[in-house]
């Protein structure tokens, strides 16, 4: 009797472990990711907002968003970002500076908002997700929430179109407090962009002062 109820408690402890990633969530995940991982080169036109919690305060800024395989141009009013799978490339306007640095891979993801696409099937706490109508247009709201303690965000939350498996908004909820969020205005796959028009060049910006710190 006693073995049978430590194989009871066993089997019930195995089932818990695996509902902790729900299979329809990451069959949506996975509905999603096909558009990027089939795609020559993605064009995405999207808002970035960042609210504070703490203090009240929020900012947002519009931009584009080309990438292709580990390559991403990110252009916005404030910098433009440009990594061409190796090194990282920020653009200041501002103050007319550019920062040449190697990231890590985690640093990327943190960066290209596409990557959460080929990164959610471990590390991941998953549920069942939420389905919800906006404006007419039915939802997904797919929940992720890092099993990593040391990640600086709790939740990262994302809603997908479900008309055409194409994801609206990733927003990822800080443990500070931050609250970032990008809504994605309009999407454009199989770009064909010239090995060019996904580097940077310095030649550019002869002015511009270049710390690099690789």
């Amino acid at each position: 009797m006693k073995k049978l109820g430590i194989i009871a408690l066993l089997c019930c402890f195995a089932s818990l472990l695996f509902a902790e990633v729900n299979q329809e969530a990451v069959a949506l995940l996975d509905k999603t990711s096909s558009i990027y991982k089939n795609s020559t080169g993605t064009e995405i036109s999207l808002k970035i907002s960042i609210d504070d919690a703490q203090t009240g305060q929020s900012q947002s800024v519009n931009g584009t968003l080309k990438t292709r395989d580990k390559r991403f141009v990110l252009s916005t009013s404030f910098a433009t970002m440009n990594f061409d799978g190796t090194n990282l490339y920020i653009y200041q306007p501002d103050v007319n500076e550019i920062t040449i640095s190697s990231p890590s891979n985690e640093d990327v993801k943190d960066m290209d908002p596409t990557q959460i696409m080929s990164s959610y099937s471990e590390g991941f706490k998953i549920p069942q997700p939420e389905y919800v109508t906006e404006n007419g247009k039915k939802i997904a709201i797919v929940s992720l929430y890092p099993e990593d303690k040391a990640e600086d965000f709790h939740r990262l939350s994302l809603k997908i179109d479900l008309s055409n498996n194409f994801p609206m908004q990733i927003t990822t909820y800080g443990k500070n407090g931050m609250t970032n969020t990008v809504d994605i205005l309009k999407i454009e796959t199989n770009k064909n962009y010239s090995e060019k028009e996904l580097l940077f060049d310095l030649n550019k910006y002869p002015k511009a002062q270049v710390i690099d710190i690789r």
